[in-house]
């Protein structure tokens, strides 16, 4: 809503991108997590389609040469980047809404 856009603490945005599948390609799907905020967030990363999981490509909060933990934290942390990549893997578990 315009409400939310002009929001002065709405500083984090996230984002779930999808590539379908083509010729020998299955589908892809990416999801990307800003805040740009002085504070720490809690984040419900959207739920892994069936037989996927997420894992965590990119995480600016870490530092450099840290081992990117594979699972999705629960938190993301003040003035950073999170990518998420989703990828064949034990069906995920359904959190209750």
């Amino acid at each position: 809503s315009r409400g939310d856009w002009e929001h002065p603490r709405g500083r984090a945005l996230m984002a779930v991108f999808f590539a379908g599948a083509t010729a020998g390609e299955p589908a892809d799907r990416v999801a990307v997590a800003f805040n740009a905020g002085s504070e720490d967030l809690a984040v419900r990363w959207p739920d892994a389609r069936d037989g996927q999981r997420w894992r965590t490509a990119f995480d600016t909060s870490l530092p450099a040469g840290a081992t990117v933990p594979p699972a999705p934290a629960e938190r993301l942390a003040a003035r950073s980047v999170t990518i998420l990549v989703e990828e064949a893997g034990p069906a995920p578990r359904r959190r209750a809404v």
